[in-house]
């Protein structure tokens, strides 16, 4: 009892160790099945886990999750308003003042 109240005075004063973020590579294994098309399969980070799930999918199906990501991330950017010739948010025809 008493080494553990002497070990918490002694690390009272230190600061935690930083959490590191998920740095695990994403691991990329490709086949090719009967048919010829290429099935490519990565582990993929799971958001707020420091677990990775393995996804495999057809090139076609990857690319198209590449282009469907763009497009969400080009109308997040859109809908924002900070995209625009005269500075976004409170810009109308004549500047901002």
């Amino acid at each position: 009892m008493l080494l553990a109240i002497a070990l918490a005075a002694a690390t009272a004063g230190t600061d935690p160790a930083p959490v590191q973020p998920n740095t695990v590579a994403p691991a990329v294994v490709t086949a090719t099945s009967k048919d010829g098309d290429k099935t490519i399969c990565r582990n993929e980070p799971i958001t707020g886990s420091r677990f990775v799930k393995h996804v495999c999918l057809k090139k076609y199906q990857w690319d198209q999750r590449d282009r469907d990501t763009e497009q969400l991330e080009h109308g997040m950017q859109d809908r924002s308003g900070m995209v625009g010739a005269r500075g976004g948010i409170g810009a109308g025809p004549a500047g901002p003042f």
